[in-house]
């Protein structure tokens, strides 16, 4: 029903989870998601390859799904930054994140 949509932005709704769906938001360019619960992000996250900025930061998140590598523009992807801070991630994560997505600006 919203599949044209190219901007997201949920921002302190205590949200946990997204849902798996938001792999067929195919249009969308940014994905703010800042101060919520999320712990974790969905597969369908790396089916979102016109995706340029996602934002995350205030999210204690856990694991990113190695499907996020496809966000990479070595990958196909369009992605030019996101939002994560090694605070909420750890480094371990952060580390990850870096070697998924070389090309992309994490900040």
């Amino acid at each position: 029903r919203f599949k044209d949509v190219d901007q997201l932005i949920i921002t302190g709704a205590k949200l946990v989870e997204l849902h798996p769906s938001i792999g067929n938001l195919k249009k969308l360019e940014l994905l703010v998601l800042t101060d919520n619960r999320i712990k974790s992000l969905p597969k369908e996250i790396g089916l979102l390859t016109n995706l340029t900025f996602l934002n995350l930061t205030g999210n204690k998140i856990i694991d990113f799904p190695e499907e996020i590598a496809n966000l990479d523009k070595t990958n196909g992807g369009n992605l030019h930054r996101i939002g994560a801070k090694v605070e909420d991630i750890g480094e371990e994560n952060f580390k990850k994140l870096k070697a998924l997505l070389p090309t992309v600006h994490i900040s």
